[in-house]
């Protein structure tokens, strides 16, 4: 299990699993991902966001441009 921990909030991770802690109460159990969202979104700071940076990026939606969007309808 990981465990990262910010100020109130502790964000438990077990097998993409997620439990989300703010000031010792269970406000989110489910998927990982959204876990990380919530705790990111929680904590509101750039040493939070740096660590989940590589998850976030492979997250990304793919970006076309205005010709591949028309090919592919």
């Amino acid at each position: 299990m990981t465990t990262y921990v910010h100020k109130d909030a502790r964000l438990d991770l077990h097998r993409n699993k997620a439990s989300l802690y703010i000031r010792g109460q269970l406000v989110f159990q489910g998927s990982g991902y959204p876990g990380m969202m919530q705790f990111i979104r929680h904590c509101n700071h750039p040493s939070v966001t740096a660590k989940f940076r590589s998850q976030l990026e492979m997250r990304e939606k793919p970006k076309f441009s205005k010709n591949e969007k028309k090919e592919k309808e």
